[in-house]
């Protein structure tokens, strides 16, 4: 929009306004005028003049031809004065291209510096970073191997199990017990003290030790499974095999350590109760052959069966000597010589049960065979339940024993660490690369994008 149009669109506005071009003061209202810098001198004004501005004024008639009234005269020379203040103010076109470029540079300037600024903190140091790893850090040749622990009589829940993740709990937990004792500073120690692992790295032992042992070995559990997964770092291939298998027998070594010490725990009671038993059918045997040597008798229930054995015999031969007797007798022979003779048999045989008799319930010192019966019976029940309780006890002994067999645990080594083909690089230099790539592409594009801007705002 060149100064004319701006012109006219200005002079319409103050017609719909007020009615008159001018203001009463003759001055110009500087809120409906746009601001420019540059002026222009009044030698250069171009737009009308105040005859033509009078004769396109309101009312005017083109037909009619003559002197111009007082009142024109003055509305024309004060539409003249404002339009000359107007044209003063408003910038040309060369003034606006010119502003127009120099925000145009402003802005290039702008966004090259700002991209300037990225490329110098955040492209250089990823760059150095990429460069001390690929060039001046050291590069590790890593072992990888693996290993699971298990029991002898240990069985999974199945693949729906495995899924849900039970059937594996003790597994896991004895997977996670292993790892950390390969991170612990007892780990480190035995490696050190049997591999010369520091040394190897020209590292003593000493603050910050045991970070270092960490970074240079990786162990990893399998949640679902409870396989760990063993990543060692050494300078040589030879070295990291050589590392990776002397972790392994620690491990090994100390599974079988806690299973020992487990089981020994589980079986210290039982063995405890075992020689309890032990003990009291000791003491059991000692009271019964106290017993018999007392009694001179190796069993008082032995010599009863005797005793009665006789006196069986002696009432059947009283009775067959009492019915002879009675036979003599019945036949009316009371003076046969034979009655004295029988009479003294019978008499003896009655004197010889009463004897018998007495042995078995009265005794001079109190050593009848009664109480021998009744002291004998009561060591041979303690000795019987001494002995029950023995053999109750080394069942359930043995019993744990096999049952501590079928759960004692193993290391079992799924994959044995390979010789490594070549050193491997950190994983922090690819990062570095990719984050350098994609920061220098993103650089690139945005610089493109101002030059283009510039080029076509130019």
């Amino acid at each position: 929009m060149d100064n004319s149009e701006r012109l006219a669109k200005w002079r319409k506005k103050k017609e719909a306004e007020g009615g008159s071009i001018g203001h009463q003061s003759g001055t110009v209202d500087p809120v409906d005028l746009p601001e420019a810098p540059p002026t222009r001198q009044a030698s250069e004004y171009e737009g009308p003049s105040a005859a033509e501005l009078a004769a396109a004024a309101p009312g005017a008639s083109p037909r009619r031809a003559g002197p111009v009234p007082p009142r024109a005269a003055t509305a024309a020379a004060r539409i003249d004065g404002d339009t000359r203040r107007l044209n003063d103010l408003l910038p040309d076109d060369e003034a606006l291209a010119a502003q127009r470029r120099k925000l145009v540079e402003t802005a290039y300037a702008d966004g090259r510096a700002r991209l300037q600024r990225i490329a110098l903190y955040a492209l250089l140091p990823l760059l150095l970073l990429a460069a001390y790893l690929g060039l001046v850090a050291p590069h590790y040749f890593q072992s990888y191997s693996s290993f699971s622990v298990l029991s002898a009589g240990e069985s999974d829940a199945g693949p729906a199990g495995s899924m849900m993740g039970i059937g594996f709990g003790p597994q896991l937990t004895d997977s996670y017990t292993v790892k950390e004792y390969l991170r612990s500073a007892e780990a480190m120690a035995l490696v050190d003290k049997q591999e010369k692992f520091l040394d190897h790295f020209d590292k003593s032992q000493g603050e910050g030790a045991l970070e270092f042992y960490r970074d240079r070995i990786g162990l990893t559990v399998d949640q679902q499974e409870g396989i760990v997964a063993l990543r060692v770092d050494a300078r040589t291939p030879e070295d990291s095999v050589r590392f990776a298998n002397a972790l392994l027998d620690l491990g090994q070594a100390k599974v079988r350590e806690i299973a020992a010490q487990i089981e020994e725990d589980q079986l210290a009671l039982l063995k405890d109760e075992v020689e309890d038993s032990e003990r009291q059918l000791k003491t059991a045997l000692k009271e019964l052959q106290t017993l018999q040597v007392a009694r001179s008798e190796i069993d008082p229930r032995m010599s009863a069966e005797g005793i009665f054995t006789i006196i069986n015999e002696l009432e059947t031969n009283l009775a067959e000597q009492e019915a002879q007797r009675a036979a003599i007798l019945s036949n009316g022979l009371d003076q046969s010589p034979l009655l004295p003779r029988i009479n003294a048999r019978i008499a003896a045989l009655k004197s010889q049960i009463a004897r018998q008799e007495a042995r078995l319930v009265q005794a001079r010192d109190g050593n009848t065979v009664q109480r021998s019966i009744a002291l004998f019976e009561n060591a041979q029940a303690e000795k019987v339940a001494a002995e029950t309780a023995l053999a109750a006890a080394r069942e359930t002994y043995d019993r744990a024993r096999v049952r501590g067999v079928d759960q004692r645990k193993y290391l079992v080594v799924i994959a044995k660490p390979m010789l490594p083909e070549g050193p491997t690089r950190s994983r922090l230099f690819d990062m570095s690369l990719a984050l350098a790539g994609a920061l220098a592409l993103y650089i690139a594009v945005r610089y493109a994008m101002l030059r283009r801007r510039r080029d076509n705002d130019a």
